[in-house]
């Protein structure tokens, strides 16, 4: 299920990008030119103004959801490059600071499979520390080692008590079973006042042989 769902944040991302996406730019341009044609009409020429500055919000709106349905960076570049990618566009007005560190070295590729769930568990635990923790400091950090890969997502914010959190609140089944699908782990740590430390990982047996 899982799978299927993110073939479909694939689809829909993609859909978002070149159909829904193009029709708006169209449309900003439509505007653009028709207000070319209002010389001598300030107040029409400011009412397609501000259709453009409409549109070119909703365009950007697009763009992102985009992003987030379908990480092309992932795809591309891979974990690590998502993961910074991630940090740095998670930038807020209230001046978090969103940082990324990588510890040791990707000698061989990360399953896709892989890739994608601790992309999603971090992208869910980012979101989370960003709306409920009330922390001016975020980090994510991905740990490399001959047998497998984690990823800790650290805020040093309010906390909560963990043996009192339902597994639905925050999308924390959804993180776990995306763990579970791969045959990795979630584990939490968190008490009020303490912040929250998600760490997401995961054994890839047939790296340890060839590792060199």
């Amino acid at each position: 299920m899982i799978n299927a769902q993110e073939a479909e944040r694939n689809r829909i991302g993609q859909e978002l990008h070149d159909d829904l996406g193009q029709r708006v730019v169209a449309l900003s341009i439509g505007i653009s030119h028709l207000a070319q044609q209002m010389d001598g009409n300030d107040k029409l020429a400011a009412d397609c103004a501000n259709l453009q500055q409409q549109a070119s919000a909703v365009i950007t709106d697009i763009a992102r959801l985009s992003r987030q349905l379908r990480p092309v960076t992932l795809q591309r570049l891979g974990l690590p490059a998502a993961l910074q990618s991630l940090c740095a566009k998670s930038a807020n007005p209230d001046g978090v600071v969103v940082t990324f560190s990588q510890y040791g070295e990707l000698k061989r590729v990360v399953p896709w499979i892989v890739s994608i769930a601790l992309y999603r568990v971090a992208q869910e635990a980012l979101r989370n520390a960003l709306a409920h923790s009330g922390t001016d400091r975020i980090n994510i950090d991905l740990h490399i080692d001959r047998t497998g890969l984690a990823v800790m997502i650290t805020d040093r914010g309010c906390g909560f008590a963990v043996e009192h959190t339902t597994t639905t609140g925050l999308g924390l089944s959804g993180m776990a079973e995306r763990m579970e699908n791969i045959g990795g782990i979630l584990k939490i740590d968190s008490s009020p006042g303490a912040g929250v430390t998600v760490t997401a990982s995961v054994s890839i047996p047939e790296w340890e042989p060839s590792w060199t």
